[in-house]
Parts: C-alpha cells; structure tokens; sequence
C-alpha cells in the first residue's frame, strides 16, 4: 500500500521536475548576459556546532555569460575557545548557471588548506592539512552603476577533515562543513567584440 502512494507522488514530481527544467532552460536562453569581472566578498559562516559565527574575505574572478566559471580564494578563521584556532584558504572553482536573469545557481570544489593551532595546554601544536571539498549554492547578481555589480550568494561546503590525532581539542569542530553568506562587489572588465 505505500509503494502505491510513494509511486503517486513520484508521478507528479517528475513532471514538476521536467516542467522546471525546460522553464530554466528556457530562462537560461532569455537571460542577459552577466558580465566577466573580478572582485571582493566578505562572508559569514555558520559551521555546526560551533557557537560563533566566522568572518571570511576573499577575492574571485568570473568569466562567462549565462553559463560562467568563477575562480575564488577565501580565508577564514574559527576560534574554538580555550585556544584553539582552526584557519582556513580555500583555493575554489564553481560552475555558475543563470537560469533566469540576475540569479544563478552554482555548484563547484575546492582545496581546502587548513591550519589547527591548538592551546598550550595540547602541547601547542599547529598543523596544516589540504583536503579536497564541495559546494554549491545560489545567489543573485545586480547592477549597481554600469560597469559593479552587487554579488550575494548563499553557499554550503563540505570538507570531510579527520582530525583524529586532535580529537579533545577539536570536538566542537565538526569536520570543516559550514554555510556562507557571501557579499560583495564585482568590477567589470571589458568586454571584447
């Protein structure tokens, strides 16, 4: 009986998934063209089950119209009480899709070069390790004068850390997932014709 109900539902949802996805394809063919450009952001960083929210900067470059590659490097820094300190560079590549205009989606990875400073009281320790990651997310894009755009974006990482060898020190640090508010400003370059 609920095979019966699950396959019910799961007629209504392909179509609804079939019906987005020739909307967004048609969207993406409508929508105008986001400028290549470079520029900065700020972020705030929810990681799970640390009690303060991390600050990150970085700067990216985005290159493409509908379809676009950004290229991105971040750092951010969380402090876990009692002196530890975990600090994070991450070097990142996203596929971004505009599906209708000023907004976009985008999925990517990155390497993810992290540094644990642990207290005195672990024998104070600090130790870089590089772990590959995935995120994806979406944001919009706007004009603000003819040639900066206002970028936002909402995005989820994930990196699988073991910090085995750490474990009391870091137990508050669930493994490095944490979602971003991202903010800031993309200058355009000129276009070629």
């Amino acid at each position: 009986m609920s095979s019966r109900r699950v396959s019910r539902r799961g007629k209504p949802f392909r179509a609804i998934f079939a019906a987005g996805a020739a909307a967004a394809t048609l969207a993406l063919t409508a929508s105008p063209a986001a400028a290549t450009g470079i520029g900065i952001r700020g972020a705030w960083g929810d990681t799970p089950e640390v009690e303060e929210n991390t600050q990150m900067i970085g700067g990216f470059f985005r290159l493409g119209s509908k379809v676009a590659v950004e290229a991105a490097v971040d750092y951010r820094g969380t402090n876990l009480g009692d002196g530890a300190e975990v600090r994070t560079w991450p070097a990142t590549v996203s596929l971004l899709i505009s599906p209708i205009p000023y907004v976009y989606g985008l999925a990517g990875i990155g390497w993810y070069n992290t540094t644990v400073a642990l207290p005195p009281a672990f024998n104070g320790v600090e130790e870089t390790w590089r772990e590959f990651g995935y995120h994806a997310g979406a944001g919009v894009q706007l004009p603000v004068v003819q040639s900066v755009s206002f970028v936002g974006d909402l995005r989820y990482s994930y990196v699988g850390y073991e910090f085995d060898e750490f474990a009391d020190a870091l137990s508050d640090f669930d493994g490095g997932d944490y979602l971003a508010l991202n903010l800031g400003l993309m200058v355009h370059l000129p276009s070629r014709n």
